[in-house]
């Protein structure tokens, strides 16, 4: 059902009046909700906005949104970078 309401929005944020209300009630969601509240994939997004300046924070989700979340879309990955990243993971935690 997700899936099927997200391709009938789509084409919606292509207009973009309707692209800057759905990114501006969207960065107000996150910066209001508490952690606990989100969805893992939304704690990401929030912990990473919560990382720039309030003015840049608007432009970033809005490119987000443009890259989409697809796994084709990111580059892939060095054995290298992996293993620091889980190293850095291991960090962390302890």
């Amino acid at each position: 059902m997700r899936k099927f309401l997200g391709f009938l929005a789509r084409p919606f944020l292509t207009i973009p009046p309707v692209r800057r209300w759905y990114l501006r009630r969207l960065l107000t969601y996150l910066e209001d909700t508490p952690t606990s509240k989100l969805p893992d994939e939304m704690r990401a997004v929030q912990a990473l906005l919560k990382r720039l300046p309030k003015h840049q924070r608007l432009a970033a989700l809005e490119t987000g949104l443009k890259q989409g979340s697809s796994p084709e879309a990111a580059p892939p990955q060095s054995r290298a970078l992996r293993r620091a990243a889980a190293k850095q993971s291991r960090r962390s935690r302890s």
